[in-house]
C-alpha cells in the first residue's frame, strides 16, 4: 500500500476511534483475526484463486475500515450505555451503508484502486449473513464478498469476547460454540471450518491484545 493510502487509512480509523470510545483495541484485533483466517484458508486450500498474497495484505488493511460509518451515527445512539431499542438499532444498522458510501465517493475518483474496492465491500457487507437475514442488502451465500465474510467472523468473535456495558465478555469456548452453531446461517461454512482448525490461536491473540 502506498504511503498516501496508509495516511488516509490512519486518518479514517482514528476518526472512528474518536467517536466510539468503547472500541479499545477492537480494530487492531479484527485486523489480525482477519489476516490469520485468510492465511489459514489459503493454507488449507479454500478459495485459492482469490486468496493471493495481495488479497491477504489488503484484507488486513481494510478490516480496519469495517465500522467507519459509525462516525455518522448520533451520539445518543452510538454512546448509549445499554441495549438499543428497535428504532435505535435500525439507525445503528445504517453505519454499514454510511461507511460504504463514503468510500464509494473516493472510489469514483480512483476506480482502479483495489484497496478502496475491498474497503467498500468490507464496510458495506460485514453484517450480511450467509442465509440472507443480514443487512443492509440481504445478500446470501457467495454473493457476499469474501473479504466481508472473513471480517464478519473476526468482528463477531471479538465483540463476543469483549466487555460490553450490558454484559461481560464471553469466554473463547462459548464464543467458538456460538460461531459453530451459526455455520451456514450467519457465517460461511468454509470460514467456520477454517476457524475451527485454528485451535486456540484466536484466544492467544485475544489475550495478547487486551484493551488497556
Amino acid at each position: 500500500m502506498a504511503a498516501s493510502q496508509r495516511a488516509t487509512l490512519f486518518a479514517l480509523v482514528k476518526l472512528t476511534e474518536a467517536r466510539d470510545v468503547d472500541t479499545g483495541r477492537h480494530i487492531e484485533r479484527v485486523q489480525v483475526f482477519a489476516r490469520v483466517l485468510a492465511e489459514h484458508m489459503r493454507k488449507v486450500g479454500l478459495y485459492v484463486a482469490q486468496m493471493t498474497s495481495a488479497f491477504i495484505d489488503t484484507i488486513y488493511e481494510t478490516a480496519s475500515l469495517h465500522d467507519i460509518g459509525k462516525v455518522a451515527i448520533p451520539d445518543a445512539i452510538l454512546l448509549k450505555p445499554g441495549r438499543l431499542t428497535a428504532a435505535e438499532f435500525a439507525t445503528m444498522q445504517r453505519h454499514s451503508a454510511y461507511g460504504a458510501e463514503t468510500l464509494v465517493a473516493v472510489l469514483k475518483r480512483y476506480p482502479d484502486n483495489q484497496f478502496l474496492r475491498m474497503g467498500v465491500d468490507v464496510a458495506r457487507s460485514h453484517h450480511e449473513k450467509w442465509d440472507g437475514s443480514g443487512y443492509p442488502d440481504g445478500l446470501t451465500g457467495a454473493s457476499i464478498p469474501l473479504a466481508a465474510r472473513i471480517v464478519a467472523m473476526a468482528d463477531y468473535y471479538d465483540a463476543l469476547t469483549s466487555n460490553r456495558c450490558y454484559r461481560s465478555a464471553l469466554s473463547h469456548e462459548v464464543a467458538s460454540q456460538m460461531i459453530h452453531d451459526n455455520s451456514g446461517s450467519h457465517f460461511d461454512p468454509d470460514v467456520v471450518q477454517a476457524f475451527g482448525t485454528l485451535g486456540g490461536q484466536f484466544e492467544e491473540i485475544r489475550n495478547a491484545m487486551q484493551d488497556a
